[in-house]
């Protein structure tokens, strides 16, 4: 798989994670980064071109959760896999997985396991479509 040519959108509102997460990821896939769940609505809507998200568990106004319940009720954003990150632990981790996360890091994390993880998660909803 070409992983350079993979959109990734990434929500979070802490810009030194978003930093972390641009090295992290930032060689691997093609990311778009933005500081709340409403910014990527709007992108999410206006575009179809995202092969997976990553988001925060928690973030200003609509959290991260929330983004991923709309994502499901629009059919063509409803396949995009999406990545919950978290510091807020197994509560964190419970209601990602609850509410259709493909996948759960918690934070802190080991930089290796979040780009294997979102590697597995790219390449399974790959096979899948």
């Amino acid at each position: 798989m070409e992983l350079t040519h993979r959109r990734v959108l990434v929500v979070e509102d802490d810009p030194k994670i978003r930093e972390l997460l641009q090295h992290a990821l930032g060689t691997f896939f093609d990311l778009t980064q933005v500081g709340d769940a409403e910014s990527a609505w709007l992108l999410l809507e206006a575009q179809n071109a995202f092969d997976a998200v990553v988001a925060d568990y928690v973030l200003p106004g609509m959290s991260g959760v929330d983004l991923l319940a709309r994502m499901r009720t629009i059919p063509r954003l409803s396949s995009i896999p999406v990545l919950v990150i978290s510091g807020h632990g197994e509560f964190a981790r419970v209601g990602a997985v609850s509410g259709g996360a493909e996948a759960f890091i918690a934070k802190p994390f080991v930089v290796s396991d979040l780009q294997k993880t979102l590697l597995s998660v790219i390449e399974q909803h790959s096979r899948i479509t």
